[in-house]
């Protein structure tokens, strides 16, 4: 950036949204950005933690034991609780499933896709929201042990153990 350029971030009314300005006046560059996308660009090495959320993550993955031709039984099933006292973006479609601590790439086009509770993008405080996929063999690739944990607005869940036989 040239010199004269800022950049300017306001929060808005929801803890879930900022408002950036990219130029030298507010007449510049604006936009509308998920807190979580902020995080991705600010200094860490001292301000607050802007991905942090007052929700809790729970992760339920059912069966915990499967042989390998049963694998396409395999569910994952999630619920994001807002402890806040406004409502919140959860941004389920950009939520993270590890398995053994690495992001399922199979998650991320399950989770945006199928159905959608109008809630996941403004829910209440003191609500939840729950939400399931069926994953089949894409998260367990052959036999052995599996620590599954889902990632929402930087929230990690319990870890899950399943074992495939």
């Amino acid at each position: 950036m040239g010199s004269g350029w800022r950049i300017r971030v306001r929060l808005l009314a929801t803890t879930s949204l900022v408002a950036v300005w990219l130029g030298a006046s507010p007449s510049g560059a604006y936009g509308v950005l998920p807190r979580t996308a902020l995080a991705a660009c600010s200094d860490t090495s001292g301000g607050s933690d802007v991905s942090s959320a007052p929700i809790d993550v729970a992760l339920d993955v059912q069966p915990t034991t499967v042989s390998q031709d049963n694998l396409d039984q395999l569910t994952v099933r999630g619920v994001v609780t807002n402890h806040g006292d406004a409502p919140i973006d959860t941004q389920l479609v950009s939520s993270e499933l590890l398995v053994n601590g690495q992001p399922s790439f199979a998650w991320g086009l399950a989770i945006g896709n199928g159905l959608r509770d109008m809630r996941e993008t403004a829910l209440p405080p003191g609500e939840q929201v729950a939400f399931s996929r069926v994953m089949g063999k894409s998260l367990a690739q052959g036999p052995g042990d599996y620590e599954m944990v889902l990632r929402v607005l930087g929230v990690d869940s319990p870890a899950v153990q399943v074992h495939v036989d």
